[in-house]
């Protein structure tokens, strides 16, 4: 594999990783993935109803039921720990900002204090960050890892401060830090009740025969990423000791326009749009180059967009991505 920050793991003691928002969307996928390689796995979230794909082996699993302001809590969970993936928010961008402090008493001081504490134990830390909204406005397409960071949504801020806590505290406590920057995730099990997610927004509602919301004149560009392959990213910076910021990316953006029209193809369903005002926080194109991500651990995309989407309309079909219990919760 390229690169030479993997690291090698013969002890168990190294496979050990506590997962904070394993029950959402990506933490899922993050889940089975990191399980599946051998990994034992403590769930962390805030949900009464921790669930995910019945695949999950439970042998290895622990799911307790906390929330990130509970610091103490957490921080004896990071005792146990040898990584630490951190990929709770509690916003999206168009909910930031309509309350600008959300994102700030929510996610940011609550991180900062958990952060503090981390135990000696904890080697790694893995923060998923947003690389669609902490850029801004792009110079150059591809965006690359040393493009200018200006975010136009509180939530874009959000996350950009938070990638420089777990940078400077990491580094205070002796662990090393890598940072995610994926592009628009999309895949099975994605929420359709939030402002976020427009394959898994648009599918939801074509498939009930509700009409689309489509924000501006359709022409805003997209790197739609693959779920699948976001998780195994995460699994391959949780096993390297590189201390970096990395994009996950295709490298190959598409229109919404575009994007309408391979979902009308895949289901044979004819959307039913509904033109509105663009928005001042929606940045005309975001593109992410992850050549970097690559040399350090040899992941490239695996899922095109065409067979991302007939996957998750599939899984929509079947049973509406319906998830099935982790393991006994630990209250």
């Amino acid at each position: 594999m390229a690169g030479s920050g993997l690291a090698s793991y013969g002890c168990a003691d190294d496979r050990r990783v506590v997962i904070l928002g394993g029950s959402g969307f990506i933490g899922r996928h993050l889940v089975r993935e990191m399980l599946d390689h051998g990994w034992s796995v403590t769930v962390a979230s805030r949900h009464a109803d921790i669930r995910s794909h019945a695949a999950c082996l439970p042998g290895n699993l622990t799911c307790v039921r906390v929330d990130l302001a509970e610091t103490d809590r957490m921080a004896d969970l990071l005792e146990s720990a040898s990584v630490f993936v951190h990929l709770a928010h509690n916003t999206v961008p168009a909910e930031s900002m309509a309350d600008l402090t959300r994102d700030l008493n929510g996610s940011l001081l609550p991180t900062v204090r958990l952060l503090s504490r981390l135990p000696t134990t904890c080697r790694r830390v893995i923060f998923v960050s947003s690389g669609g909204t902490v850029y801004g406005e792009p110079k150059w397409l591809p965006v690359t890892e040393d493009h200018p960071t200006n975010p136009t949504s509180a939530y874009g801020v959000a996350k950009l401060a938070l990638e420089k806590y777990v940078q400077i505290c990491s580094a205070m406590a002796g662990a090393s830090a890598g940072i995610l920057r994926p592009a628009n995730v999309y895949g099975p099990g994605q929420r359709a009740d939030r402002l976020q997610g427009a394959i898994g927004v648009f599918l939801d509602r074509m498939l009930r025969g509700e009409p689309i919301e489509l924000w501006g004149d359709g022409q805003t560009v997209r790197d739609y990423v693959h779920v699948f392959d976001v998780a195994r990213a995460i699994r391959l910076a949780a096993e390297s000791d590189e201390a970096d910021v990395w994009n996950v990316g295709t490298g190959t953006g598409s229109s919404l326009n575009t994007l309408l029209q391979l979902l009308e193809q895949t289901t044979g369903v004819e959307a039913q749009v509904v033109p509105m005002p663009e928005r001042s926080y929606d940045v005309r194109s975001n593109v992410l180059d992850a050549s970097r991500l690559e040399a350090a651990t040899g992941w490239r995309p695996r899922i095109t967009l065409n067979e991302g989407i007939r996957i998750q309309y599939a899984a929509l079909n079947d049973n509406h991505a319906a998830l099935a219990p982790l393991a006994p919760i630990r209250a």
